[in-house]
């Protein structure tokens, strides 16, 4: 080999040297394509990483894209709010709710007076407030109280009667008295002029009456009516 080399002439020697050089340069390319291709893997091969580039992200549409405008809480559109009530007393039977309606006195009227007032005759029409104010007062009534009645199938009563000395204007002494079921505001009424009786006959005084009517005044009516 060594021989063959010293007779060639320096053109051959070149041309050795580049051939060797593209037979060496082919080599390395061929080793370095190879390796790109064992370390590239086709998105079809494998099931796992298609499903991720499949999956949406938080800035697809659909169900990932969730607005940031919209409360986490804000309710389904599909719910509905109950109508808020405008009632706020309740009728406990025939009686009144002792919260809303527990009754007041007139302090014009006492013990020692009942001769010259609740005790002559007419005197509850010089104490009755007017219909101007009761009949517009009946009606919020009846609404706070949640019946489902008419000024016609209610009395405006005072808990307390104007006969024995109850405040005329004081709406805690004033509440929409159906008259059925019975017993109802007409067998008040027949209370209230049994107790006026008592009451200026001596036989009752005026503060016993006012808190009998006042605290449950079915009871007073089954005590002093229905003995």
């Amino acid at each position: 080999m060594r021989s063959w080399w010293k007779v060639r002439s320096p053109q051959a020697k070149l041309f050795v040297i580049v051939v060797v050089l593209v037979v060496v340069y082919a080599i390395a390319t061929s080793g370095t394509h190879a390796a790109n291709t064992a370390v590239t893997v086709s998105p079809s091969a494998s099931p796992a990483l298609e499903a991720a580039t499949a999956a949406p992200t938080a800035t697809d549409s659909g169900a990932a894209n969730v607005p940031t405008n919209v409360p986490s809480d804000a309710p389904s559109s599909s719910a509905t709010t109950a109508p808020a009530s405008t009632s706020s007393c309740q009728l406990r039977g025939p009686l009144p709710d002792p919260v809303c309606t527990p009754g007041a006195t007139d302090p014009r009227v006492t013990q020692a007076n009942i001769h010259s007032t609740i005790c002559v005759s007419g005197y509850t029409t010089t104490v009755r407030p007017p219909t101007s104010y009761t009949n517009p007062l009946e009606v919020q009534l009846i609404a706070k109280y949640g019946l489902s009645l008419t000024p016609q199938q209610t009395e405006l009563d005072h808990l307390i009667a104007l006969e024995l000395g109850g405040d005329p204007r004081d709406v805690r002494n004033l509440f929409p008295e159906p008259y059925l079921p019975v017993p109802g505001a007409h067998e008040k009424d027949v209370l209230e002029n049994r107790l006026h009786a008592l009451v200026c006959g001596g036989q009752l005084d005026l503060a016993s009456a006012q808190l009998a009517i006042a605290a449950d005044w079915l009871a007073a009516y089954r005590k002093y009516v229905q003995p």
